[in-house]
């Protein structure tokens, strides 16, 4: 999936986050209603606004599983703060067990997301902690290919050192 695409995606979830959730009721959470029993909207502000506590917060006060999905193509938690430059939120998820290879819906992991953005010092962290940066995804892409193509060179750099 195109990142232009990804991107509607995260804009389209953002402006469902004033909405009310039929049929899952609205949580005592001041960061956002409920979604299927994780506040999954209230997680997604915090990577915003680089949020550690409200990301620390709809985990564990809503028991939100951290390798669950909820974002465009069931990205987890790890890829969205991957993709937003969230390293504190990245280095408590993976603390809290995170999957750092984990797949969305299109085989992209987290170290997709922080590659096609540029976002070297998570690129660094992910390969650090035992992120793979052979993962190829649907579109047969690794980590380091998708960066390259996207003209981040010093993350296509850092991943090609990781391999």
């Amino acid at each position: 999936m195109s990142y232009a695409i990804r991107f509607l995606f995260v804009i389209l979830l953002l402006c469902r986050m004033s909405l009310p959730v039929y049929g899952h009721g609205v949580s005592d959470c001041p960061h956002g209603p409920a979604v299927g029993g994780a506040a999954w909207q209230g997680l997604l502000t915090g990577m915003f606004n680089d949020s550690l506590e409200v990301a620390r917060h709809c985990i564990e006060k809503h028991k939100r599983s951290i390798n669950e999905g909820g974002g465009p193509d069931n990205a987890s938690a790890l890829h969205l703060a991957s993709a937003f430059d969230q390293t504190k939120t990245v280095r408590y998820l993976v603390n809290k067990g995170a999957y750092v290879n984990i797949q969305d819906n299109a085989g992209w992991t987290p170290l997709h997301y922080a590659a096609v953005q540029g976002h070297t010092s998570i690129c660094r962290y992910l390969v650090s902690v035992g992120a793979n940066p052979n993962i190829r995804n649907r579109d047969g892409r690794t980590p380091e290919e998708t960066a390259y193509i996207r003209g981040n060179r010093g993350c296509a750099e850092i991943l090609y050192r990781g391999r």
